[in-house]
C-alpha cells in the first residue's frame, strides 16, 4: 500500500508475477506499474543442467531492452558473463579469475564503448568452496583504486554489517542487518558517516516466510514509505511441510 504526506492512501499496486517452468525455475518475472498496467518483463533461460544462462529484458510491448549472457562451468560456478544493449550489440563483458591459493576472485570488467577495463576483486574467508565474501575492491584501468565494501558476520554465519569506504579507504556508509528467529531480516539500519543521516527498513513475514511488508523510516522513526505485499499462492518452506 502506498504512503503520501505520511498517511497510508489505501491504494494497492500489483508489483510483480512470476512465472515458473516445469523443473520449478523462474521462467519470468512480469512488472506492473503503480496503475496495475505491464511495464516490463525478464525472461530466464536454462541449459540441461538447470543453470541459468540468460536473462532477457523487454518492454510491456515485448520490445528489447537489453539482457545477460551467462557462461558457466559443469558445477554451476559463473566463469563469465555478457551485457548486451536493446540492439543485441554487446557493451559490456565480464570475466571471473579464480586464485584458490590466496582466496581472491578477480572480476575482469571490458566496457566495450570506451575499450576500458576495470577490475573487481572479491576477497574470500573461509576457503573457496564454503566461504564467504570478506571485501570487494573496485579498481579502474590503471590499477587505481575507486572504492570498496567490506562484510562482517556473526556466528551465525548471517551478514550482520558491511562499510563503504572511498578511494582513500575513508569510511562513508555503514548497513546493520537484524535477524527474526527464523533467519530472515527483520530490520536493516543505514547510517551515512559523512551527513550522519540515517534511515531503516523494518519487514515482516506471513507464517509461509513470506515478506508481508517494508516500512522505511528515519532516525525519529518518522514513515517515510510503507508497502505490504500479498500473494496469490503461498508455499510452505520445506521445514514446515
Amino acid at each position: 500500500m502506498e504512503v503520501e504526506k505520511n498517511e497510508l492512501t489505501g491504494r494497492k499496486a500489483l508489483v510483480s508475477e512470476v512465472y515458473y517452468d516445469k523443473n520449478a525455475c523462474p521462467e519470468s518475472i512480469v512488472y506492473f506499474d503503480s496503475a496495475g498496467n505491464r511495464s516490463q518483463y525478464t525472461h530466464y533461460l536454462y541449459n540441461s543442467d538447470l543453470y541459468k544462462t540468460e536473462e532477457i529484458f523487454f518492454n510491456s510491448d515485448s520490445t528489447l531492452i537489453g539482457g545477460v549472457a551467462i557462461e558457466c562451468d559443469s558445477s554451476g560456478i559463473t566463469k563469465a558473463f555478457i551485457v548486451y544493449n536493446k540492439n543485441a550489440e554487446i557493451t559490456s563483458e565480464y570475466k571471473f579469475l579464480v586464485d584458490p591459493v590466496k582466496n581472491i576472485i578477480v572480476a575482469q570488467i571490458s566496457n566495450k564503448k570506451n575499450n576500458k577495463q576495470n577490475y573487481k576483486y572479491y576477497h574470500i574467508t573461509g576457503g573457496m568452496k564454503d566461504g564467504r565474501i570478506a571485501s570487494v575492491e573496485n579498481f579502474n584501468e590503471n590499477g587505481i583504486l575507486n572504492d570498496s565494501i567490506s562484510y562482517h558476520y556473526n556466528q551465525a554465519g548471517q551478514l550482520s554489517f558491511k562499510q563503504y569506504f572511498d578511494s582513500d579507504r575513508k569510511a562513508m556508509q555503514e548497513t546493520w542487518f537484524f535477524y527474526n528467529d527464523e533467519g530472515a531480516v527483520e530490520k536493516t539500519q543505514e547510517i551515512n558517516i559523512l551527513t550522519s543521516q540515517q534511515r531503516s527498513f523494518s519487514y515482516a513475514y506471513d507464517e509461509y516466510g513470506n515478506r508481508t511488508s517494508l516500512i522505511e523510516s528515519d532516525k525519529n522513526n518518522k514513515i517515510i514509505s510503507y508497502y505490504r505485499f500479498e500473494y496469490f499462492s503461498r508455499v510452505l518452506p520445506p521445514e514446515k511441510r
